[in-house]
């Protein structure tokens, strides 16, 4: 393989990491309006009436949410090394020479 191959390979490879890597920020934004409709949702139906399990069905769906999109970011951040390595080899970094 020469090296004009490689470098056309691996930036193949960075776009679509690129792009996924991005994805996964869409679908996070995706997840927080979930969290935020079905939350207030909840506290508004409390308010109206008056039943503080709603309340806390509020706190354990944010809880919830939460925990969605910080495995969203585990799977997303499993990207980020790659990513830097195909970027640090178009740099020139030295310990980057061999990818």
């Amino acid at each position: 393989m020469t090296d004009a191959e490689k470098n056309e390979f691996l930036k193949e490879e960075y776009l679509k990491l690129q792009d996924i890597y991005e994805d996964f920020d869409r679908r996070a934004l995706t997840i927080k309006g979930w969290a935020i409709t079905i939350c207030l949702g909840a506290i508004a139906i409390g308010f109206e009436k008056k039943i503080s399990s709603f309340w806390m069905l509020s706190g354990l769906a944010a809880l919830l949410f939460w925990l969605i999109e910080a495995k969203w970011k585990t799977y997303q951040h499993a990207n980020a090394y790659r990513i830097r390595t195909i970027e640090g080899y178009f740099r020139g970094d030295k310990d980057k020479k061999e990818i």
